[in-house]
């Protein structure tokens, strides 16, 4: 997967990210334009906890496929992922699928080296659960918004 392919999946390609305390990161959310994350960072940040910033969406999922280019066993992990993950977006509306292949791939990307089972209790909770739940309340707000 090269940058150009990564930048052509991402709708949204901005993320304001919250670093708390004890230095763990965590995305607060994905934005379409720079402009439209940047006030959201600034109406979290006047909050006051923890730092925020914004990032490239592109550019942080290149990063992370770049530095794990070196583990031929996390390209392997990505590439058995990835359909998956694809293939469970078909059940999500259509105009919801990129961000939930991308939102679940970074996730992915995200647990590295954690333990097998937490890896495969990922993939079940996002296959069983997850999936589902986001098709079902996705199309029910679309139709109560057609219903409007």
């Amino acid at each position: 997967m090269d940058d150009t392919d990564i930048t052509a999946s991402c709708e949204l390609p901005w993320l304001v990210i919250r670093q708390d305390d004890k230095g763990r990161q965590f995305r607060v959310g994905r934005y379409a334009t720079h402009a439209e994350a940047e006030k959201i960072n600034t109406v979290i940040s006047n909050r006051g906890n923890g730092f925020y910033w914004v990032e490239s969406l592109s550019g942080h999922i290149f990063d992370a496929l770049k530095a794990d280019a070196a583990s031929n066993k996390t390209g392997r992990r990505l590439r058995r992922a990835r359909p998956l993950f694809e293939a469970l977006t078909h059940i999500l509306p259509a105009d919801a699928r990129a961000r939930w292949s991308e939102e679940w791939t970074a996730e992915w990307l995200d647990l590295g080296e954690q333990p097998l089972r937490t890896r495969v209790g990922f993939l079940l909770r996002v296959t069983l659960l997850s999936g589902p739940y986001f098709a079902w309340t996705l199309r029910l707000t679309a139709r109560r918004q057609r219903a409007q």
